[in-house]
């Protein structure tokens, strides 16, 4: 018996949508901009995620926003964190949201991360694994900065 090999397929990203999540509801990461932060596609420019607790906002739309920006050629590895959080409330709540995601990991989401995170394949293969690298790769990055802090001084 013979079958079909794996065909790939773009993923669709609700953020370009107009806006509109799939259930045609609107992304409140793009109509709530200015309180929530992320990427601004029409300006080019990233604002720091902010009140991800409060927000209405799916853990997707973040992902999604977050993925976009990256796409778009705005995230350094090194900065990413400052770039994309507000503060370290904001690293732990998007983590949080992460983490309880279920289900396969979407390749534009996998890719991306991927990449901001520096991470290896097994650090980004599930979103229990994100929200795991996004922790450590804060730690690293806040001990680096740290270390250069005190030489300095």
């Amino acid at each position: 018996m013979r079958i079909k090999g794996h065909e790939p397929h773009y993923t669709h990203l609700a953020f370009y949508d107009g806006g509109l999540a799939p259930q045609g509801t609107p992304c409140v990461l793009v109509k709530g901009g200015a309180r929530f932060g992320g990427y601004n596609p029409k300006t080019g420019k990233v604002a720091p995620f902010r009140n991800i607790v409060s927000s209405e906002a799916r853990t997707e739309d973040y992902l999604d926003n977050l993925t976009a920006a990256v796409e778009a050629g705005l995230a350094d590895p090194q900065t990413f964190f400052v770039d994309f959080f507000a503060d370290y409330v904001e690293v732990v709540a998007f983590a949080s949201r992460v983490r309880a995601l279920t289900g396969w990991v979407n390749e534009r989401h996998y890719h991306a991360l991927r990449q901001v995170l520096c991470g290896g394949e097994e650090d980004c293969a599930t979103y229990a694994a994100i929200a795991n690298r996004v922790h450590e790769r804060y730690e690293e990055l806040t001990l680096k900065a740290s270390r250069r802090g005190r030489q300095k001084a």
